[in-house]
């Protein structure tokens, strides 16, 4: 599978993704535009150049579009597998439920999601960091430090290679479709079938964009 990006989180204004299948089986392992917690496969350093935040605690939507930030202004590029390797079930029918439906404390819960769409706000450019007054929204996101954005690319060139513009709410019509503006004819087959289709869609897509 592959991710496309459906619009902007209320709260934090970091993108929200949904899962689609290939129409056919890539014959590469074609680029991606986020990273996806579902299934991350890498050399364990990655971990230690862009280790989990502590100070989202019951951060949920968010989590790709900063985590994808934060590697790729560290130098790291995404791909999807060519094959199916690992399931993740998406729906939550039959589910025990997400680890603050089965145990949470509401106003903990609330001050801290809070917290973590501020910070969230700062990273993606949203908020001014000179307009927080809350120290731990600001502890250790500066440019260059651990849980900030790296030093080896900025935040256009990601804005740019996603099609993804937080601040004017505007999604391309490629990151509608889950592609990039330089997908190869290779990956276009594999998720449309077709040329044809493809460009039907883009056209279709770009006439429905915001």
């Amino acid at each position: 599978t592959y991710t496309r990006v459906t619009g902007f989180g209320k709260e934090s204004g970091a993108v929200t993704l949904e899962p689609v299948r290939y129409k056919s089986a890539p014959m590469r392992p074609h680029p991606a535009s986020f990273w996806n917690p579902r299934f991350s496969f890498s050399r364990g350093i990655m971990i230690r150049d862009c280790p989990y935040d502590p100070q989202y605690p019951y951060a949920f939507h968010g989590e790709e579009h900063i985590m994808s930030l934060r590697l790729y202004t560290r130098g790291y590029d995404f791909f999807c597998p060519m094959r199916p390797i690992v399931r993740h079930k998406v729906r939550r029918q039959g589910r025990l439920g997400t680890f603050w439906e089965v145990w949470h404390n509401d106003s903990v819960r609330r001050k801290a999601e809070e917290l973590a769409c501020i910070r969230m706000g700062v990273l993606l450019g949203l908020v001014p960091a000179a307009q927080v007054t809350n120290p731990v929204v600001l502890d250790k996101i500066g440019d260059g430090e651990i849980h900030g954005l790296g030093t080896v690319r900025d935040r256009l060139g990601f804005m740019t290679m996603t099609g993804v513009d937080p601040y004017g709410e505007f999604i391309s019509p490629h990151a509608k479709l889950g592609t990039r503006e330089d997908a190869m004819h290779d990956e276009i087959i594999a998720k449309f079938e077709s040329r044809k289709q493809f460009e039907q869609a883009l056209v279709y897509t770009s006439r429905n964009s915001k």
